[in-house]
């Protein structure tokens, strides 16, 4: 057990790393905590090495290849409703920042990321005002390549590419998840995207919705109180078979100190 930040925690990350156990947290107020968990001793903070390089929550924690022979896997990149994204270099203990969104930091935020698995320097992020927005950092630290608007146009909760299929992305928000095909539209600035699929058994906002590594597998979680598992997702002329579990995701409630309940 280790304390990596100081306030409520929002993303976790297991280093893919062979040598080490790295586990990286980040809170709601932009604080990220590294913890080599091999150096963990007696005390609490062995091994743990905090930082804060945003001032808000972060969304997404994760490397740009999940391949640890590759030198891209020491690089952890960090996504949050600050509109920006950063890069810790492991091996040279420093942040960098890797892009930072044009909008106005009140207008919209980062909601998740997803680093492509064809091309480790580009990222789909989803966003707070209804959209998709593809970002290539070896082009441009403060602009688009593309920010289209997903179907529903409310807040998108999370954003996948699939991992084999490289042409589909997953989204989920308050009322459905959508597959999307970037071959059969055009991913262009102003543009609506036009979902493939859709998955809408949940009956309340999904938390996130995210494939297995071969992708065959969907996994939802939502405010239903359900997780459900979901197979054939992606052809819209085939049922999609759906299982489910019941499991309390309504965490948020505040919680009083004694003397506030006192009163």
């Amino acid at each position: 057990v280790a304390k990596l930040v100081q306030d409520r925690v929002t993303a976790v990350y297991v280093h893919p790393s062979e040598v080490k156990t790295i586990v990286i947290a980040g809170d709601k107020s932009g604080h990220v905590g590294v913890w080599d968990v091999d150096k963990s001793g007696a005390s609490s903070v062995d091994g743990v090495y905090k930082y804060r390089p945003h001032i808000s929550n972060i969304a997404k924690i994760c490397c740009s290849s999940p391949d640890t022979s590759s030198s891209s896997s020491a690089m952890v990149y960090t996504t949050s409703y600050d509109g920006t994204i950063r890069h810790l270099d492991l091996n040279h203990d420093a942040f960098t920042t890797v892009f930072a969104a044009p909008e106005d930091i009140e207008a919209m935020y980062f909601t998740d990321a997803s680093f492509c698995y064809d091309h480790s320097e580009c990222v789909y992020v989803s966003t707070s005002d209804g959209c998709i927005a593809f970002i290539d950092l070896r082009a441009s630290s403060s602009v688009y390549q593309s920010k289209c608007l997903a179907v529903s146009g409310y807040k998108l909760n999370s954003i996948q590419q699939h991992p084999t299929m490289s042409h589909l992305l997953i989204a989920s928000e308050r009322s459905g998840i959508y597959i999307y095909d970037n071959r059969h539209q055009s991913f262009s600035n102003n543009k609506s995207l036009k979902p493939l699929n859709t998955l809408s058994l949940h009956t309340k906002s999904i938390n996130a919705a995210y494939t297995s590594c071969d992708g065959h597998s969907l996994v939802s979680l939502s405010q239903d109180n359900t997780i459900r598992s979901w197979t054939n997702f992606i052809d819209p002329n085939s049922d999609s078979h759906s299982t489910f579990i019941r499991h309390d995701n309504i965490t948020g409630c505040l919680l009083y100190t004694s003397d506030a309940a006192d009163e």
